[in-house]
């Protein structure tokens, strides 16, 4: 009798295991991200393991550190209101730079100007038009520092949060487009694509950021949270894949912007211009930002990670959908002034910019049309580097929480810690797509030798004792009984979560989001 319901037992749970699986890769870390993304997982991995140290010397240097914004800038889209409820969302501005007290034409921008060659107003009118999103100017901007001011878990959500994100995303509702080739279907517009998992990789590394530094109620310190980062990021192989996708992406612009620019003759000509002594009497020098940008650019040049030729060609694709596109990307940037905390919309203009950037680069500066209007400002080139090192510390943080997972699976295993609900039963949590490829532990002969005594079984130790099995056999049939009783009361919430799932797919489609279709599993999504 025992033995049949437990059997019935583990047969229903790899069965709802089975449908909250996110999708089953053995070779995820392997597989190439995307044609227009050939590398691979492991091959970014290794790269940015090598890259991390430079990338975090050259962030802290006194031109990549400093970023300018308005923090008072008003919601064009809805009427919010910028408060926060913790002290964890304010964000310290230096006062040795805010020139929001000062009238315009004693600030250090327009005295600056005056050793500039100036520029046709319609030639500026021009590179506005090119730009992929909104960049802050005016009396009121500040100056703040990013090094002291780190992206973490600030306590924002709710409402608010739901409703920006759930804007950002509607900003990929494209119009009918024309697909690449002529026999494919009319919705499956790489462009379209390029714009959501943009859009979903920022969301995700995002996320990554959050659970790397969440805030400990009960100690007051920031540290990584494995659950919270499984819940929002790990469990989801698109989520994984499009911060990856990002992150080529950004590489190759930044190899692409070695091309176009000088960048250590630009901050040297940029710091004189604007009499930033911050640059100019920084104990880094222009030899120095030349090598640790040249170290950066070489590693990233060794391999093609992302290949621009493939979008927007105008031999198969609009030309209008460019523009479209930069429109809508330009919304999103737009639309983080809506943010209520003031360090989530810090970070969250920072990047949005960064990625701006990178798209100015990849699809403007090789088009014969407008590449001669193509011009980068100081911020544009600060958001950039520092939005790849964001995407570098989320790939830093995915491979740190692979290594916190793996040890949690070892505890379960030695019954040191109880199964969470994040790992499923039937794999033991090692179909997750960060956990593939992950080899076995050979025993060693002493090892082999030695006879198993103790069973681990569901983080229970069973001991050779008549007593204790009996015990370990109704502890048995109690965990079976709790969950059915527990599956009755969970079927409606699934049912429900099934439909939702299903409706969403649909709605991906119209909407022209790339939609993953596991093969004989059902994936239910999170908030996300």
């Amino acid at each position: 009798m025992q033995l049949a319901l437990f059997a019935w037992f583990v047969s229903i749970w790899a069965l709802v295991a089975a449908s909250v699986t996110p999708f089953d890769s053995p070779d995820f870390c392997s597989q190439i991200i995307t044609p227009t993304c050939n590398t691979t997982f492991s091959y970014i991995d290794q790269m940015n393991a090598h890259l991390r140290p430079v990338l975090q010397k050259l962030i802290q240097t006194p031109f990549f550190r400093h970023f300018k914004l308005d923090l008072d800038k008003q919601c064009k889209f809805w009427n919010a209101q910028h408060f926060c409820a913790t002290r964890n969302c304010a964000v310290e501005v230096l006062d040795k730079f805010n020139w929001s007290e000062v009238s315009e034409e004693l600030s250090p921008a327009q005295l600056g100007s005056i050793q500039r060659e100036p520029a046709g107003n319609d030639v500026a009118e021009t590179c506005e038009d090119l730009d992929y999103c909104h960049i802050d100017e005016g009396n009121n901007c500040v100056f703040v520092d990013l090094v002291e001011n780190p992206e973490r878990f600030t306590g924002y959500g709710g409402v608010q949060s739901f409703d920006v994100w759930k804007a950002i995303y509607s900003e990929n509702c494209f119009p009918n487009t024309s697909p690449m080739s002529s026999d494919g279907e009319r919705e499956q517009c790489v462009e379209k694509n390029l714009f959501y998992r943009v859009i979903s990789g920022l969301h995700a590394s995002i996320a990554v950021h959050l659970s790397n530094e969440y805030l400990d109620s009960t100690t007051g310190e920031f540290k990584p949270n494995l659950q919270v980062f499984m819940d929002r990021v790990g469990k989801f192989g698109d989520r994984l894949s499009n911060i990856y996708f990002n992150y080529a992406l950004v590489s190759q612009a930044i190899v692409r912007l070695s091309e176009l620019v000088s960048v250590p003759s630009y901050i040297e000509n940029n710091a004189k211009a604007d009499s930033d002594q911050l640059v100019i009497n920084s104990h880094v020098n222009v030899r120095q930002y030349g090598e640790m940008l040249g170290e950066i650019t070489s590693e990233l040049a060794q391999e093609t990670l992302f290949d621009a030729h493939r979008l927007f060609d105008p031999q198969t694709v609009d030309p209008e959908l460019k523009n479209e596109f930069r429109s809508r990307f330009r919304n999103v940037s737009a639309i983080m002034d809506c943010v209520g905390c003031d360090r989530c919309r810090m970070w969250g203009k920072l990047q949005t910019i960064g990625y701006g950037t990178a798209l100015k680069i990849l699809f403007d500066s090789e088009d014969p049309d407008i590449q001669h209007l193509v011009k980068f400002r100081r911020i544009e080139l600060v958001a950039l580097f520092n939005t790849f090192d964001r995407l570098s510390k989320s790939v830093a943080s995915i491979n740190n929480f692979k290594q916190m997972y793996l040890r949690h699976l070892q505890d379960v295993a030695e019954g040191r810690a109880q199964m969470g609900d994040y790992e499923p039963l039937h794999d033991r949590g090692l179909e997750f797509p960060f956990m593939a490829f992950q080899p076995k532990e050979k025993k060693t002969e002493a090892e082999n030798e030695l006879p198993e005594k103790v069973v681990v079984q569901e983080g229970i130790l069973t001991h050779s004792t008549q007593q204790q099995t009996f015990w370990d056999e109704l502890e048995n049939v109690k965990e079976a009984l709790h969950f059915i009783w527990n599956s009755y009361v969970q079927f409606p919430k699934t049912i429900y979560d099934l439909t939702l799932y299903y409706v969403s797919g649909f709605w991906d489609v119209y909407v022209g989001k790339a939609v993953y279709v596991p093969s004989g599993k059902t994936q239910l999504d999170d908030e996300l």
